[in-house]
């Protein structure tokens, strides 16, 4: 026994500890109480969260006097009291709300780790950490969480794209189809440990990289000219139907003409820019030729199949789109085409084919909330019909206010790790209704690694410490002393030669 309850203040129990016995913020405790359940009294042991622990004067608080006695305090002047968060009680697997209040002086216990392991984690569940307050309690969250998609969301730098990298481990141990979508090639090593040898089944693991940065170790990653239609690719050239009506016109033109050949499309391009009487028509033609050129299409263009979708279905296939290199415009135009065919696949060949997880890192870049994409199209379809295709949504992002908020809304399940920008906050709040202000008040004390977990990926809102990836972490902040130091000395050594020679 480390203390008693007694009372309520708004949401949460309040209080009275030992001090002698002084549990940490966020460690947990339980009560029991008296609940009917299915016809029949229980004794059900309610578990509750410690989200605030205060020493307060006995001057200023009576609520002490009639406890003294029970708790051996030797201080006159003082006493600890806690508010808890009430989490509930487990019954054959599933979380309960309690219906009784306790009394006054009902005793409260420390929580034992087995007993928090069973109360929080699935048993066959994806192991992504253990609780911050007891490192040696395992935390596995529910693969079936994923059916009604994930957020990750967090300020950069937080952790969000490690816990990822946990995640898509976990998955690939469950032999799961998971499609990257990686803007920033912080996956490409996911195959290699950090002590740099090869962890997995090289042959279950699938890197796409643009045809110009394609190595031994990749596939080259595009897309073919006949999969663009003429708002895709108006998309990619940044030519708006309703502001550039002749280039897009133009455009339009060109298509026609050429079939499924960009030589083809591109050839008639600058014939048109350079031979067209028509100086209006010359000149849309010359400005679509300038677009063309600048956004360099040809890195990703190409008439012949780049991805073999079918690949991407193979049984425990991780396939990883590398995007680094490609502006916005590119990427987004690879990730529509290619989302397209994923999506249509599963829902032509729903039973034929197994589940798909879909991992969007810097989902802002491709969802932004102040306008449409043909990306946000059609994520935006995969979040509202996904689940009943076996296509899973997990959305990643430092900037939850810049995501389209019908698609953030769509995502049942969040991970919620360190964040102090207000406007990511509320947008975080708006979006899910099982983040109590409790917890979202705690996101700017989360230290790196640490997140919160609300939704269909846990029985109850946990906080977790993530483990230690086994795979190579990418897109982590360099140490700035270190790389001075290294052009220092590399510019000493080639000093140092230019001497001796």
């Amino acid at each position: 026994m480390i203390g008693a309850i007694i009372g309520e203040s708004r949401r949460e129990l309040r209080a009275i500890l030992d001090v002698e016995k002084i549990p940490m913020k966020w460690d947990y405790v339980y009560f029991t109480v008296k609940e009917v359940v299915e016809g029949k009294e229980i004794d059900a042991k309610v578990i509750c969260q410690i989200v605030r622990i205060s020493a307060k004067d006995l001057a200023l608080d009576d609520a002490f006097l009639g406890f003294r006695d029970l708790f051996r305090i030797k201080s006159e002047s003082y006493f600890i009291e806690a508010g808890l968060r009430v989490l509930g009680y487990l019954y054959k697997g599933r979380i309960r709300q309690p219906r009784r209040v306790p009394l006054p002086g009902t005793p409260i216990f420390l929580a034992k780790d087995e007993d928090l392991e069973e109360f929080f984690s699935f048993k066959n569940g994806l192991y992504i950490g253990n609780l911050i307050s007891r490192e040696r309690t395992k935390i596995k969250v529910d693969i079936n969480g994923f059916r009604r998609h994930v957020a990750i969301l967090a300020q950069t730098g937080a952790g969000k794209s490690y816990l990822a990298g946990v995640l898509l481990e976990e998955l690939y141990k469950k032999h799961a189809n998971v499609l990257v979508i990686d803007p920033n090639g912080d996956y490409i090593n996911f195959k290699y440990a950090e002590d740099g040898k090869i962890w997995v089944d090289e042959e279950r693991i699938d890197v796409y990289k643009p045809k110009f940065r394609c190595d031994s170790d990749s596939k080259p990653l595009g897309i073919r000219f006949r999969d663009l239609d003429k708002y895709t690719l108006a998309e990619i050239l940044k030519i708006r139907a309703e502001d550039h009506v002749n280039i897009f016109m133009a455009m339009s033109e060109a298509l026609l003409v050429a079939g499924e050949s960009y030589a083809d499309f591109y050839l008639y391009v600058k014939e048109r820019a350079s031979n067209t009487g028509d100086k209006e028509k010359k000149k849309s033609f010359l400005k679509l030729l300038s677009r063309l050129e600048a956004n360099s299409l040809n890195k990703i263009i190409n008439d012949d199949e780049f991805i073999d979708i079918n690949s991407i279905f193979e049984p425990g296939k991780i396939s990883i789109l590398d995007l680094s290199g490609l502006n916005d415009n590119l990427a987004r135009g690879i990730v529509f085409v290619v989302l397209k065919k994923v999506f249509k696949t599963k829902e032509v060949e729903k039973t034929k084919k197994p589940p798909i997880f879909i991992f969007i890192d810097e989902a802002h870049r491709f969802i932004p909330s102040n306008f449409n994409t043909r990306t946000t199209e059609i994520i935006k379809k995969i979040a509202s019909e996904g689940r009943k295709f076996g296509v899973f949504l997990t959305i990643i992002s430092q900037r939850p206010s810049k995501i389209n908020s019908d698609i953030l809304s769509q995502c049942n399940s969040q991970v919620v790790m360190r964040m102090t920008n207000q406007s990511d906050i509320s947008a975080v709040s708006s979006s899910s209704e099982r983040l109590s202000q409790e917890l979202l008040d705690d996101l700017p004390s989360l230290e790196i690694g640490e997140a919160i977990i609300v939704g269909n990926l846990v029985k109850a809102p946990v906080m977790v410490k993530i483990r230690k990836r086994i795979s190579m972490e990418g897109g982590s902040d360099i140490d700035v002393i270190k790389e001075i130091e290294k052009f220092r000395k590399k510019k000493e050594e080639v000093s140092l030669e230019a001497l001796n020679s």
